[in-house]
């Protein structure tokens, strides 16, 4: 998947389309059904329409959930599934929404394409394929120019933001984008600032233009926006006259919740220049509020480079609080290699009855890379036993990484 590790239901409210402004599932079937079919390749045709009439016939989630994971083991009838997979992608089930990421993803490029792209038709598509270029990011490059007309000429917010959105799923963001949307951080729709200022995060220091306005949200912002944009300046970094630590000090001791964590985002992004803050970090790793916990052990260990302290806390809190185990095993994932210490508690995660906690754990070890390749076998074994299809396929995809040249 590639992403910011963020959720986003802001998005999924923006997003939702309904069925009929789209080619139907069952046109996309019926048109699969006149392709010419080789032989053995029937029955998954088969099997992916039964799963396809699940996903738009049924109203229990939990079933349709079970179908969509199981369209993981077709990769190849893509075209047969991949608008109501699309659907998905901003479906406002965040479950759905992480079976549909995962699987675009493995497609890659090919996914989009069997959307049709055609941006300058109708809207609703539009936002569609937007989401899906999200969901794969690198490899979608010849979709830019695209995005980055809208971003020219439309004033639609709908449109901007599916636009920026789009972009932020690439690993450097786009730099080209930034003069275009600096007049969104203006906007009196909070989501389209938002979105604008996602995209700064993901360009980091070729946005520093975007730096004056960024500055003026800090200090006269509601605490949304201010949360977002000291992120932002951290990602900018260094900024010309504004000093970045003393405000991300000021933000970890905000009243609500949410600027205090964008405050220590933020601090770990400076990295070792926010030393003065690290006290501070400290006293907060060891509180009584579990998500500022997380949030600032990772920003301890960004500070100090002390991944032992920090992936301890970590440990501690996704074992003994399971309201925190999802945040905790999403943070673990963070520390990538430094976060071999945790890997015991990951493969027992891995094998855990509920399949959120599965997926969740095996990202964290793939994340880890190398050293989770001693524990190739355990892995084998979750692969082997589970019979949750994208469970299946995570571990997969962990045991093809150990083949790759970097993993030796």
């Amino acid at each position: 998947m590639s992403s910011l590790r963020l959720a986003f239901p802001t998005i999924l409210a923006l997003l939702t389309i309904a069925a009929a402004s789209l080619p139907t599932a069952n046109a996309a079937v019926a048109a699969m059904g006149r392709a010419p079919v080789q032989e053995g390749q029937i029955n998954a045709q088969e099997n992916v329409a039964e799963i396809v009439k699940t996903l738009t016939d049924s109203r229990d989630k939990y079933a349709r959930a079970e179908a969509a994971a199981k369209l993981a083991n077709y990769p190849e009838q893509y075209e047969q599934y991949v608008y109501v997979l699309a659907e998905l992608l901003v479906d406002r089930d965040r479950v759905l929404n992480d079976i549909a990421t995962r699987i675009f993803s493995r497609l890659g490029k090919k996914g989009v394409a069997a959307l049709n792209p055609d941006f300058t038709g109708d809207p609703e598509k539009t936002r569609l394929v937007c989401s899906a270029i999200h969901a794969i990011g690198d490899g979608c490059e010849e979709y830019i120019p695209d995005l980055l007309k809208i971003l020219k000429t439309s004033d639609d917010r709908f449109q901007r933001v599916a636009a920026t959105y789009a972009l932020t799923g690439f690993t450097q963001g786009n730099p080209e984008a930034i003069d275009l949307i600096l007049g969104d951080l203006d906007n009196s729709d909070m989501n389209v600032t938002l979105f604008a200022m996602r995209l700064i995060i993901k360009t980091g220091p070729n946005a520093k233009q975007a730096a004056p306005k960024l500055i003026e949200l800090f200090e006269n912002g509601v605490p949304s926006q201010r949360g977002y944009a000291i992120w932002s300046l951290a990602a900018v970094s260094p900024v010309e006259n504004f000093d970045a630590v003393a405000a991300t000090q000021k933000m970890l001791n905000r009243f609500t919740v949410s600027e205090r964590e964008r405050g220590l985002i933020a601090a770990g992004l400076l990295g070792e220049a926010a030393q003065p803050a690290v006290e501070k970090v400290k006293e907060m790793m060891a509180g009584k509020n579990t998500n500022i916990e997380g949030h600032a052990a990772v920003t301890y260990w960004q500070i100090t480079g002390d991944a032992e302290t920090a992936i301890q806390r970590l440990i501690e809190l996704t074992e003994n609080d399971l309201y925190y185990e999802i945040n905790g095993l999403k943070l673990i994932a963070q520390m990538g290699p430094a976060a071999e210490p945790a890997i015991e508690l990951l493969l027992r995660k891995s094998q855990a009855g509920d399949s959120t906690i599965q997926l969740l754990a095996l990202d964290a070890l793939k994340a880890i890379g190398p050293a989770a390749a001693k524990h190739r076998e355990a892995i084998e074994k979750i692969k082997d036993s589970t019979r949750d299809d994208l469970v299946q396929l995570a571990a997969t995809e962990i045991l093809e990484s150990f083949e790759l040249p970097n993993s030796q």
